[in-house]
């Protein structure tokens, strides 16, 4: 379940084996339920069993994938995703949008935080961009939710910049305890 999207049908069947067992149905007779199937899988804090949804544990292992890829950028599977799918060796996450080549493992990803998907906004409202050593963010991309990317918000300087790609570090440094940016362009912005 934490390499291929699961199938709503086995994930229902799966849920059906969890609560006959829990309910103690048998193969000929069903009984009464003292609780219902939602107040089992909620989380045990809340007054559940905490045995969760088969389709959201999926989600979530799916979705630890992601979070690995941003955070262990010399592991070998990282780098081959990578290079057989062309990704930016700094980027923290991979594009979603992936061809019909993709292993299933890429498309079960990709398809799960597509662009315009709940998983996909609830991924970008829980991810944080640290900037860091400045290796790994994309400058001309970068944004948050109350601010919109450089490119955007910057056009004309965009469109002047000798470099249309690149981390925060290729466009700066530190000179003492100050950050001074260094961003070259084609001509001057003011005559």
């Amino acid at each position: 379940m934490s390499v291929f999207k699961a199938l709503v049908g086995v994930a229902n069947e799966i849920e059906k084996m969890q609560r006959s067992f829990f309910w103690g149905d048998g193969a000929v007779k069903r009984k009464l339920h003292a609780v219902d199937w939602n107040s089992l899988c909620k989380n045990k804090n809340n007054g559940g069993l905490g045995i969760g949804k088969i389709l959201v544990k999926n989600k979530s292992l799916l979705a630890k994938w992601v979070w690995r890829f941003g955070t262990e950028d010399k592991a070998l599977w990282r780098r081959l995703i990578c290079a057989r799918y062309r990704i930016l060796d700094t980027k923290l996450l991979w594009d979603w949008n992936c061809n019909n080549s993709a292993s299933t493992f890429v498309k079960a990803v990709a398809g799960l935080f597509g662009e315009g998907t709940t998983s996909n906004r609830v991924l970008k409202e829980g991810l944080k961009i640290v900037i860091g050593d400045g290796s790994k963010a994309n400058f001309w991309d970068m944004s948050s939710e109350d601010t919109i990317k450089i490119k955007v918000t910057c056009p004309r300087v965009y469109a002047l910049a000798v470099r249309k790609h690149g981390v925060v570090r290729d466009f700066g440094s530190w000179q003492g305890s100050k950050w001074m940016w260094n961003v070259v362009l084609r001509r001057p912005l003011f005559d």
